[in-house]
């Protein structure tokens, strides 16, 4: 029993309970461990992910769907997604193409089910807003647990993720662990990258800080969240990862009151004061990537990249060559998602990536109008991580990364979730308010029928305009 006597009822399998699994294989599982016989597409994540794309699409297609609220466009953008590339995949098999690009194709194509699975069906089928609480939830407790995995190999040397062993799964890959930039090691904890740890914590930050503001259990470990994930971002000293926080706490800060937006500004500043004091030299470094930014031999690297990409776009400008078939090792490393994209899936499959985000960002708008204070919060956190990916992806080639990629189009499918929850439930309101409105008057004709006079207020309701989920027999309520 709970608090309020309400029976505890056991909870089925569902979206959520698939969802987890996924952020568990994310989270846990490095990225070089892979199902030996796969190969490259043997990622845990990644075939979790294809798991939930399947059951999202048998869902779809059955009777008992879930009803829409108005226009899906999350879902829309996704599915936009899924056909530019599958355009510029049937491109790369019509031109002269050799096993080893064909191979990396396939895997593309699996790739990109186990990305839009999770988000398609983070967007349709989360049952209640009380599973979409729990799926956010864990996400920011997954997104700390790396960060703390991160801070034990800053401080301690100790890289956990190299100890780590799973049956049934191999080593695909040489893991890169810890790596150092300026005499400051560079952390990655499970992700297999420092840019990586540092951005897919960036773009959680606004999730656990929401959840910090608007606690659903005990307050102090939801700002342990924040506050492990604010310490482990900078130990990436990664420019890409810095951005990403810096972004995501800027769009949340503009929306708060100004008594909040001058705590948190004095809690930012005294937390400066202390990583200074801890690790001397460590933000002087990360502002050096900022202020040396035309200098660095990174930022050359990508500016000379460009005569290649325009030598590959103006081949196939409009659908590319084909996704994932211009591979770092055979042609050159490309630190920008933008430019891969118009090289592999061309104009279509980039404008086709950019609007997933962007309908993102507006789904979460809509999801915050005329909603409560703690959705509006929520919407903005989503709103903020959107545009994070979006800014990040012009820094590293973010589909090559599969954690920081499947945490990103998960955010977008729960951008498509909250709409549907609150668009859902300001209609049902709606519905049962109509209800009530016509019992009131129903009473108030019978009342005037007995006292011989007819109520011509009383318009006759058309048996559709009220869904049958609302009016439930009585002993079908007694029963729940």
């Amino acid at each position: 029993m709970k608090a309020d006597g309400t029976a505890v009822t056991k909870q089925s399998f569902d979206a959520t309970s698939l969802l987890t699994i996924f952020l568990v294989a994310v989270f846990v599982i490095p990225a070089n461990f892979v199902v030996g016989p796969l190969g490259a597409a043997g990622r845990p994540s990644m075939l979790v992910g294809v798991v939930a794309f399947g059951w999202w699409g048998v869902r779809s297609v059955s009777r008992n769907r879930p009803r829409d609220p108005g226009v899906h466009q999350v879902r829309i953008a996704a599915i936009a997604f899924l056909l530019a590339v599958m355009v510029s995949y049937v491109a790369a098999f019509v031109r002269s193409i050799d096993a080893v690009e064909g191979r990396s194709a396939d895997r593309g194509i699996i790739l990109l089910l186990g990305l839009l699975g999770p988000l398609l069906l983070a967007a349709d089928y989360i049952p209640s807003r009380e599973r979409f609480e729990t799926l956010m939830g864990r996400l920011t407790t997954g997104g700390a647990a790396l960060a703390a995995v991160g801070i034990l190999q800053f401080f301690t040397r100790f890289d956990l993720s190299r100890v780590l062993r799973f049956p049934l799964l191999t080593e695909h890959s040489v893991f890169q662990g810890n790596q150092e930039r300026s005499d400051l090691a560079r952390v990655s904890g499970t992700a297999s990258h420092p840019i990586e740890f540092g951005v897919v914590l960036g773009i959680i930050f606004p999730i656990a800080l929401h959840y910090a503001l608007h606690p659903k259990g005990n307050p102090r470990f939801a700002w342990l969240r924040v506050a492990l994930i604010a310490i482990a971002v900078p130990l990436s000293v990664s420019r890409s990862g810095s951005l990403a926080i810096g972004i995501t706490f800027l769009v949340l800060w503009v929306t708060w009151p100004s008594r909040l937006r001058f705590r948190s500004a004095v809690i930012a500043a005294v937390g400066a004061v202390a990583m200074r004091a801890v690790v001397p030299g460590l933000l002087g470094t990360i502002k050096s990537l900022f202020t040396n930014l035309l200098y660095d031999p990174s930022t050359q690297g990508r500016l000379n990249d460009y005569g290649t990409v325009e030598r590959f776009f103006g081949q196939r400008p409009l659908i590319g060559r084909g996704f994932a078939t211009f591979m770092s090792d055979r042609y050159i490393i490309l630190d920008n998602q933008y430019l891969g994209l118009l090289i592999e899936t061309g104009f279509i499959g980039t404008f086709a990536f950019v609007m997933l985000f962007v309908v993102s960002i507006g789904t979460a708008r809509t999801a915050r109008r005329g909603a409560d204070d703690e959705t509006r919060s929520l919407g903005q956190a989503l709103i903020a991580s959107a545009i994070a990916v979006l800014v990040s992806a012009g820094t590293f080639d973010l589909l090559g990364f599969s954690m920081v990629a499947g945490i990103a189009f998960l955010l977008v499918g729960c951008s498509g979730g909250l709409w549907k929850l609150t668009a859902t439930k300001a209609e049902d309101l709606a519905e049962l308010t109509e209800l009530a409105d016509l019992g009131a008057r129903m009473a108030r004709a019978e009342k005037t029928t007995s006292q011989g006079t007819a109520d011509t207020s009383l318009a006759p309701v058309r048996r559709s305009s009220v869904r049958p989920s609302l009016v439930r027999p009585p002993e079908e309520s007694d029963q729940a």
